[in-house]
């Protein structure tokens, strides 16, 4: 499985990189981590913040990450020890509070947990991968990002609907749709 063949600059030209798979492998970390380019460069050796920083700007889009994770979540799914854990047909959603910085856009005071963030919404397999993950801000109604969630796998992997979900968020909107 070669995921990372998703990535590469935008006129479609072979990259002109001197190890491709190597930075995009850490950049792909770099961005999943959120630590910033400049922040990792100081941690990873051999690469730079502007190596880092070039790659992502230059070789990655939104777009190409989602398709990169469809294609981990396909071979993920074809694994045996997969097939163990459920048939790929159930998901849950859930979400984690995650702090933030109070000047950040996305950033509201939780009355669930009581403190600035954000939630970071994650759609779970019953084969343990998580399928969809996006930030939303605290107090939305979570109904609508469980179905967005569920309408942007592009992954072969084939859902029933409607999602477990920890909260009571399933209510006329979800049910609507249903």
């Amino acid at each position: 499985m070669k995921w990372w063949r998703r990535f590469g600059p935008a006129s479609g030209n072979e990259p002109k990189l001197d190890d491709p798979f190597g930075r995009y492998v850490v950049t792909t970390f770099v961005k999943g981590t959120n630590m910033g380019p400049y922040e990792a460069a100081r941690h990873i050796p051999g690469v730079s913040g502007h190596e880092l920083s070039y790659t992502a700007n230059r070789h990655f889009s939104i777009v190409l990450l989602n398709e990169a994770m469809a294609d981990l979540v396909n071979a993920h799914a074809r694994l045996d020890i997969s097939q163990a854990w459920g048939d790929g047909t159930t998901v849950a959603a859930d979400g984690t509070h995650m702090d933030t910085y109070l000047d950040n856009a996305l950033a509201e005071t939780s009355v669930r947990y009581g403190k600035p963030g954000g939630i970071a919404y994650h759609h779970l397999s019953d084969t343990y991968i998580a399928l969809f993950t996006h930030f939303i801000p605290c107090g939305v109604w979570e109904a609508v990002y469980i179905i967005e969630g569920l309408l942007k796998n592009t992954s072969e992997v084939k859902l029933k609907f409607p999602p477990r979900t920890e909260q009571r968020v399933f209510t006329l909107p979800g049910r609507g749709s249903a």
